[in-house]
């Protein structure tokens, strides 16, 4: 589903760039979406690809200054053009900007993968990207308004290849990427157990590394 879902709409606006009497606002937005399903269409092949790195250490991260921010604001607008879903997509946050001392790319496959996920179980509702700084602390969050995950398998949702609903299509793999990758950032990832709304997933990420880490 993951990947079926960009690629679809790559094929989709590529078909309709090559109509003749398109006007030039319509092929512009054409082009972005193409370039934004083909940026997240690489990160979840990436994802395929980390997942055999069975020594968190093979895995590559390059850290640098990173408005998460404006990194949030990308990913959602990214995901409500391939969504399928009627869902509301939103982003929250009080910050003008955050800086933090990360990988870009690895930081926003995370997002992508809670965002994804949560799309696939919530048909209605909403969907919430929320950002927050405490002390030297910045903290994720993505809540949804959808089924839910039962108690009993709240413990196992990181293990690999664990699936919540075996009729929804993908891996199982998203959520323990998200957990590797979120460890190696020197955070940690987990689910709210008091949340009763849908599903709330939360994580954090230290405003810089420590030396020598990552």
């Amino acid at each position: 589903h993951e990947i079926r879902t960009p690629l679809s709409a790559l094929v989709g606006f590529a078909d309709l760039l090559a109509m003749d009497d398109l006007d030039e606002e319509t092929r512009q937005q054409g082009n972005d979406i193409i370039r934004l399903n083909s940026e997240l269409l690489l990160k979840l092949i990436n994802d395929v690809v980390d997942i055999s790195c069975i020594d968190i250490d093979r895995m590559q991260f390059n850290i640098d200054a990173v408005d998460a921010v404006a990194l949030c604001r990308n990913v959602v607008e990214t995901i409500e053009k391939v969504k399928r879903t009627e869902a509301v997509l939103s982003f929250e946050t009080e910050l003008a900007e955050l800086e933090l001392a990360t990988d870009v790319n690895r930081l926003q496959q995370v997002i992508i993968n809670l965002l994804v996920n949560a799309t696939k179980f919530t048909p209605q509702g909403s969907i919430v990207l929320k950002l927050e700084q405490k002390d030297n602390i910045a903290y994720f969050s993505v809540t949804d308004t959808g089924c839910g995950i039962p108690k009993e398998k709240q413990d196992k949702i990181f293990h690999r290849f664990e699936k919540l609903n075996e009729k929804v299509q993908g891996f199982g793999l998203g959520l323990s990427i998200c957990e590797l990758i979120v460890k190696r950032l020197e955070g940690r990832i987990w689910i709210d157990a008091e949340y009763q709304g849908g599903a709330r997933f939360i994580f954090t990420h230290p405003m810089k590394q420590k030396e020598g880490g990552v």
